[in-house]
């Protein structure tokens, strides 16, 4: 004899449950894994511009020595020439 209408809708409505529970734990997990990625590409963003800072800070001064140096340069071509 065949399952009763009401036990297979009882059965349907306890594995759709079951999937309902699965899918919301899914998707909280996704979030945090999001969460946590956001968190690390800020962390990224921070030291990436302090990099670029300190980058900035020593090419500035690589420039002023190369250009003291270069005026030191001229001014004995200078001296020479016009000596």
């Amino acid at each position: 004899m065949s399952e009763p209408v009401e036990d297979k809708i009882d059965r349907l409505e306890k594995t759709v449950d079951k999937l309902a529970v699965s899918v919301k734990n899914g998707f909280s997990s996704v979030d945090k894994r999001l969460n946590n990625i956001e968190s690390d590409l800020k962390s990224f963003k921070i030291e990436t511009r302090d990099s670029f800072s300190e980058l900035n800070e020593k090419m500035d001064n690589l420039t002023d020595v190369v250009m003291e140096n270069h005026d030191k340069r001229i001014e004995a071509l200078e001296e020479k020439v016009l000596g």
